[in-house]
């Protein structure tokens, strides 16, 4: 055991250690060298350069990106938008920026009303946001949509917490209940939609949370919206801080976003 501990769980940073790390194990007393395993440690985990699949990607905490209404994207070419008082430069979540939702009077949320969803309806969406306050059931961490009136959110469920979820429409699958809940805080989310193989996975805080079926899906141009539902009339109390779009659909790379983003934004 680790002095001072109290329980024999240890939690390593990655940053914090060397190469490598041994574990030792001990049977009433006494130390067993022999059967150590020494571990090798992989370097941390940057979607900018880790990621293969990573079409698209927004981060508030580069404030070049922003400028006035519009957000440019890291990488990719579309931009989003940011809509009613939805604003940048007024909030930071840990000594970063963010896009401030403050949902005072107004459904405020960032917005790409065009985007080209894949074709072929096997993709990721990946992202950090901040939840404040819930005043609807329908208030939503993310949400997408196609011009045939198919669309998929990740909703409150409950109009006095986030309890979440995830919620589709068109006919083209089954929504989920999602597990944890109630999330406030800093909250980092996937979407692992895998059309050819039929199936969606949410990930909230680094864990699966619920699984539905999917047929079809949002597979041609419309909206990829952050904070707000499918049609932008109910949005969280919050803030949205960085947000990707991938091909890797693997749930390992989904945890590497977890854990990535939950190491730059957690306080």
């Amino acid at each position: 055991a680790i002095s001072g501990a109290t329980s024999l769980t240890y939690v390593i940073t990655a940053a914090d250690q060397g190469s490598s790390f041994t574990t030792v194990e001990d049977y009433g007393g006494v130390t067993v060298e022999s059967v150590a395993t020494a571990i090798p440690v992989a370097s941390a985990f940057d979607p900018y350069t880790d990621d293969t699949g990573l079409t698209n990607a927004w981060d508030a905490s580069d404030t070049g990106t922003i400028s006035g209404s519009a957000w440019s994207a890291k990488v990719g070419a579309r931009h989003l938008t940011l809509r009613n008082n939805a604003v940048s430069g007024t909030r930071t979540q840990n000594g970063l920026n963010v896009i401030d939702l403050p949902s005072s009077g107004t459904i405020d949320y960032v917005q790409d009303a065009f985007f080209p969803h894949a074709a072929s309806g096997n993709y990721a969406v990946h992202g950090a946001v901040i939840i404040d306050g819930i005043d609807s059931s329908g208030d939503s961490l993310v949400a997408l949509t196609e011009g045939s009136g198919d669309f998929f959110i990740i909703r409150a469920n409950n109009s006095l917490q986030f309890d979440g979820h995830a919620n589709v429409g068109g006919g083209f699958g089954t929504t989920a209940t999602l597990t944890g809940g109630p999330y406030s805080g800093l909250v980092t989310f996937s979407v692992l939609f895998d059309t050819t193989g039929g199936t969606y996975t949410v990930f909230l805080n680094g864990v699966s949370r619920g699984t539905g079926t999917i047929s079809g899906g949002v597979t041609s141009a419309g909206n990829l919206i952050f904070g707000a539902n499918h049609v932008a009339n109910q949005s969280i109390d919050g803030a949205v801080c960085e947000c990707f779009v991938s091909t890797d659909l693997t749930p390992a790379m989904a945890l590497e976003y977890h854990g990535f983003l939950a190491g730059k934004w957690a306080p």
